[in-house]
């Protein structure tokens, strides 16, 4: 083996390790944001689930006070709920 291609041996395993090395970092930094993604992704999910029961609660809230107006309102004086005939206007 001359010296010539010796060097040129050490020359592609050098640039093959940079390659390696390159692909290696790559895929480190695609576990980074990967786990990175599903940390948000569950952030979000909870987020939102509590929004939703938070959104739960509001409308039951609303519509207690709206049912315990309406009792108020039907012992307290002549109200009426309306319902679907009088709201078609028959």
């Amino acid at each position: 083996m001359n010296l010539i291609t010796l060097g040129l041996l050490i020359t592609a395993v050098a640039e093959g390790l940079v390659i390696l090395g390159f692909i290696w970092k790559v895929a480190a930094k695609y576990g980074e944001l990967k786990h990175g993604i599903e940390s948000n992704r569950t952030d979000l999910n909870n987020a939102f689930n509590t929004l939703r029961s938070q959104i739960r609660n509001q409308d039951y809230l609303l519509q207690s006070q709206i049912s315990h107006l309406q009792e108020h309102a039907s012992r307290t004086s002549d109200y009426h709920p309306p319902t679907l005939r009088t709201i078609e206007g028959d």
